[in-house]
């Protein structure tokens, strides 16, 4: 059951996690409400638009970034929902 989604959102909770979510929101309350350690959230956006972002967040090194381009990729073809970021990125 592999559903197409092709947008993402990226979320920030304390202390210092980072996650990808294909879960659509309608709002970022949507997404606090969701998270009880929510700091904040940016999206939705596309491969290449948070490829685009993180690139230009955390520079080209993509070790700096949570997930590598490669990551992102194979986790928006998954059935993964949510995906968190490597630890020490």
């Amino acid at each position: 059951m592999n559903h197409r989604i092709s947008r993402v959102y990226l979320i920030y909770l304390k202390p210092d996690r980072m996650l990808l979510s294909k879960k659509q929101y309608s709002d970022w309350r949507e997404i606090q409400d969701e998270y009880e350690s929510y700091l904040t959230s940016l999206g939705s956006f596309s491969v290449e638009e948070l490829v685009m972002f993180l690139s230009e967040e955390y520079g080209r090194d993509e070790r700096k970034w949570g997930f590598s381009r490669e990551e992102i990729e194979r986790f928006m073809k998954s059935d993964t929902i949510v995906l968190e970021a490597r630890q020490g990125s």
